[in-house]
C-alpha cells in the first residue's frame, strides 16, 4: 500500500510579517521549548575534578531524558521503604563523577556524605521555584490538551498548516508527564565539590560534612538499596506500565495526522520529528523498563556515544522545523498564522458561521479584500437587505457618493 500525499510547494511567506509580529511569535514559540528544558533539567552536581563537557550536558536537555527522569523519580518514591530529606535531595540531584554520571541508589546514598545543605521537608514546597515551573508547565499542558479536544468540532492553528507558534506545543503534552513526580521534585539542596570522587566507595569512606545548622545539626538517614523494594514491587510495575501507557497513546494521534492528504513542508517535517521523538522514547522506556537498569534518575544510556548522537540529532530536527516553519508561516487575513497557502489556509482558518472572506477578482489571485459579516453588529443596525455586509481589516479606497442611505452598490479597489 503506498501512501498518497498532496504536499504544496515550499513558499517564501512570511516576507509580510513585521519584526514586532515575529518577536511576539518567536516569544510564543520558545516558551513550551524553554519551559520544559528549565523546568525537567537541574543543575548538575559536580563530584569530581573534571567538568563535564558539552556533549555530555546535551543530553539532559533531550526530552526523552527528561520525561525518564520524571518517571525514576516516581518509581524510586512508590518502593521507597524510608523517605526523608536526605532521599529528596540525592533522588533530584544530578551527579557527575570521574566515571561519568550517575543517578543510582548507591550514588545516592555516598553523595549525602558530601551534603552541604537538605530540603527542609521530604515533598515539595508550596511557594518555591519548582511550584512555580509545575504551574507553568501545567498552564500549557492544559492549553494544547484544548486546542487538541477543538480538532473534534472544527479545524484550528494546530491541524491547519503547522505554523510556527505550534512547533513546540507538542512538547508542552510531554511536560504534562512532571505531574506525576511533582510532589518530589525539589532544588533546594546543595552538595561540595569532591575532589577526584571516582566511585561511590570513595565516598563512602568521607565524612559527613552538612552545615544546615550550627545549633541544630541535622541527621541523615542512610540511603542506598536497602532503604527501597525491589522493582518488581507490584505498585512499581503498574506505574511503569501506566506511564508506558501514557507515551503509546499519543502516538497515535500525531500519526493520524500523517495520514494521505494535504499536507505543506512545514507540517512534514512537524510530524516526522514528533513521531521519531516519540517512537524513540516508547522504544527506550519500554526496554529499560522490562530488563533494566530502572534504579537510576538518569537514563542508563546517557553516556553512550549513540545516545550523544541521537540527542543531536533531535535538536538538529528541532532547528529544521523551526527554520522551515519560519520561511512558510504567514499572517492571515483575521490575524491567525498557518503554513498553509492561501485561500485554503484562510478560509478554514478565518470563516466562521458569522464571518466570510471576500476576495478582490479571481479567488485563484489570493487578493484578499477583508472579513465580511453576515450578520451586522446590532448597535450599527440591522440590515436585512441581500448583499449588503460590513467588511473588516479593510485596506484600500473606497468609490462612491456617501449618503445617509445604506449603499448596495459600491465599486472597491484595494491598494495591493
Amino acid at each position: 500500500m503506498v501512501l498518497s500525499y498532496d504536499i504544496a510547494p515550499f513558499r517564501f511567506e512570511s516576507r509580510d510579517i513585521s519584526l514586532s509580529d515575529w518577536i511576539s511569535l518567536l516569544t510564543l514559540t520558545l516558551a513550551p521549548l524553554l519551559a520544559h528544558v528549565v523546568a525537567g533539567t537541574p543543575r548538575p552536581i559536580i563530584l569530581s575534578r573534571t567538568e563535564p563537557k558539552w556533549h555530555d550536558m546535551i543530553c539532559h536537555y533531550n526530552p526523552t531524558s527528561i520525561i525518564w527522569r520524571y518517571a525514576a523519580i516516581t518509581d524510586r518514591r512508590i518502593r521507597a521503604r524510608v523517605w526523608d530529606e536526605g532521599s529528596l535531595a540525592a533522588t533530584n540531584a544530578l551527579f557527575w563523577t570521574s566515571h561519568g554520571w550517575d543517578g543510582t541508589e548507591e550514588m545516592a546514598a555516598s553523595a549525602l556524605r558530601s551534603c552541604t545543605r537538605l530540603p527542609r521537608r521530604t515533598r515539595l514546597k508550596l511557594l518555591s521555584w519548582e511550584t512555580a515551573k509545575t504551574l507553568i508547565i501545567t498552564l500549557q499542558g492544559i492549553q494544547v490538551t484544548t486546542i487538541g479536544l477543538s480538532n473534534l468540532s472544527g479545524p484550528n492553528s494546530l491541524t491547519i498548516g503547522f505554523a510556527i507558534d505550534s512547533v513546540f506545543i507538542p512538547l508542552a503534552a510531554l511536560g504534562l508527564s512532571r505531574l506525576l513526580a511533582a510532589f518530589w521534585l525539589t532544588d533546594d539542596y546543595d552538595f561540595t565539590r569532591v575532589e577526584d570522587a571516582a566511585t561511590t566507595k570513595e565516598l563512602s569512606g568521607l565524612s559527613r560534612m552538612s552545615m544546615d545548622s550550627l545549633l541544630e545539626p541535622r541527621e541523615i538517614g542512610e540511603v542506598g538499596t536497602n532503604s527501597f523494594n525491589p522493582i518488581h514491587l507490584w505498585s512499581s510495575r503498574l506505574f511503569r506500565l501506566f506511564y508506558l501507557l501514557l507515551l503509546l497513546g499519543s502516538v497515535p494521534i500525531f500519526a493520524l495526522y500523517a495520514l494521505p492528504g494535504r499536507q505543506t513542508i512545514t507540517s512534514l517535517t512537524y510530524l516526522i520529528f514528533y513521531l521519531i521523538l516519540l517512537s524513540s522514547s516508547l522504544v527506550l522506556l519500554s526496554f529499560y523498563f522490562i530488563h533494566g537498569p530502572i534504579t537510576t534518575t538518569i537514563i542508563p544510556c546517557i553516556s553512550s556515544v549513540w545516545y550523544k548522537v541521537y540527542s543531536l540529532a533531535i535538536f538538529t530536527m528541532m532547528l529544521t522545523v523551526l527554520i522551515v516553519s519560519g520561511i512558510e508561516t504567514r499572517k492571515t487575513p483575521c490575524g491567525k498564522y498557518t503554513a498553509w497557502p492561501s485561500p485554503y489556509g484562510d478560509t478554514l482558518l478565518c470563516e466562521t458561521k458569522d464571518l466570510s472572506l471576500v476576495y478582490v477578482g479571481d479567488v485563484s489571485q489570493n487578493l484578499v479584500f477583508g472579513l465580511a459579516s453576515r450578520y451586522p453588529n446590532h448597535t450599527i443596525g440591522t440590515i436585512t437587505d441581500h448583499g449588503v455586509f460590513w467588511v473588516r481589516n479593510f485596506t484600500g479606497s473606497c468609490m462612491g457618493k456617501w449618503t445617509d442611505g445604506i449603499q448596495r452598490h459600491a465599486s472597491t479597489v484595494t491598494n495591493i
